[in-house]
């Protein structure tokens, strides 16, 4: 006999655990079995009313590839803050509530996924979290957000900094932009050759070998322009397109400077460097680092090599961005991502 459903909504079915997803055998002797059917994968971010980012960024598409979320808000926002006006209240007490409940309920976690770090204490909050909820299956994702264009972000004291660098020590793989990286290395963002692609390419990787010596950690580096060869299936050459920018500041010089046309992940794992090249947009939208790491950590969760995984980010962050330009999206709002989560579903196992 085999039943399929949910716990509680069968009278003769009974037991201490959670609800859940479960498959309910009995052998020949009649015990009862119970194994989940459900991947899980908690995200700690923040959750913005409006913007398309964070956790508004990481339900739809981790859910697209079949894995429920579980999310745990580190701050509520009424709108993320690339709008002009805001309101903001961190939840820094729901990292040790959450934490404690959960391991009340005995939950266990195929993936976890960290985002923006309001505070110093929420990082370590964060890393108490990955310690109570790890095994050696689990896989861990940090986005370090810490600062773009070689510059730290503000808000972020050295005290925090050292925080998300410690958080970063307890991850599988992390997701950091060059100036982030830098920023993790102690390494000097302008004595990196940007102008030189393949001794970029040569600094970067020896760099995050050097982290991974340490770490034992994979790293995806994304968000590095340079010139390429690669063609784009989108034609922006309309004047109605010259003057895109983002809420992050990006002017027309990013995308047209010098022939700059390719936007690369570098990809440091197993000691070995690799890139992936995607054509570069002229839009820069908030909240693509985010649905990024999404695609991420649920294609990996799923089986899928860090190097397929970033090729289906980029394919689907591509679709949207290019998408969302034709459409004159305003760039605080984030992708218009949703009629491209049907690229996501096949890699749903």
């Amino acid at each position: 006999m085999f039943i399929i459903g949910r716990e509680g909504s069968n009278p003769f079915f009974r037991s201490s655990k959670p609800p859940e997803l479960v498959f309910r055998g009995f052998c020949k002797k009649g015990k009862e079995r119970i194994v989940s059917l459900s991947k899980k994968i908690a995200v700690i971010n923040d959750l913005s009313g409006f913007g398309r980012c964070s956790l508004t960024a990481a339900i739809p598409v981790i859910s697209a590839m079949g894995i429920q979320v579980c999310p745990l808000p580190t701050a509520i926002l009424s709108a993320q803050t690339g709008f002009p006006d805001y309101y903001c209240d961190t939840c820094s007490e729901y990292l040790t509530i959450f934490t404690e409940k959960w391991k009340a309920m005995d939950v266990s976690f195929d993936g976890i996924y960290t985002g923006f770090t309001t505070d110093a204490a929420q990082a370590y909050g964060m890393i108490d979290f990955i310690d109570s909820f790890r095994t050696d299956a689990t896989h861990v994702l940090v986005d370090p957000i810490l600062g773009d264009d070689g510059v730290k972000y503000k808000l972020f004291s050295d005290e925090v900094c050292d925080a998300i660098k410690a958080l970063t020590d307890h991850a599988t793989v992390i997701t950091p932009n060059l100036t982030e990286l830098c920023i993790l290395t102690g390494t000097d963002y302008a004595s990196l050759d940007h102008g030189n692609w393949e001794r970029l390419q040569e600094q970067t990787a020896a760099v995050c070998a050097d982290l991974s010596a340490r770490t034992g950690l994979s790293l995806l580096v994304t968000g590095i322009c340079h010139k390429n060869d690669l063609e784009s299936d989108w034609d922006f050459s309309d004047e109605e397109y010259s003057q895109v920018s983002g809420s992050t500041g990006a002017d027309t010089s990013v995308f047209f400077n010098e022939g700059v046309n390719a936007i690369a992940t570098g990809i440091y794992t197993d000691g070995k460097w690799s890139v992936c090249d995607a054509p570069l947009l002229p839009g820069s939208f908030s909240g693509t680092g985010d649905l990024f790491a999404s695609v991420i950590i649920a294609a990996v969760v799923n089986g899928c090599s860090l190097t397929k995984a970033v090729r289906l980010a980029q394919d689907f962050l591509t679709a949207a961005i290019g998408h969302s330009i034709k459409a004159h999206v305003y760039p605080p709002d984030g992708t218009d991502f949703e009629p491209f989560l049907s690229m996501l579903m096949p890699y749903a196992k």
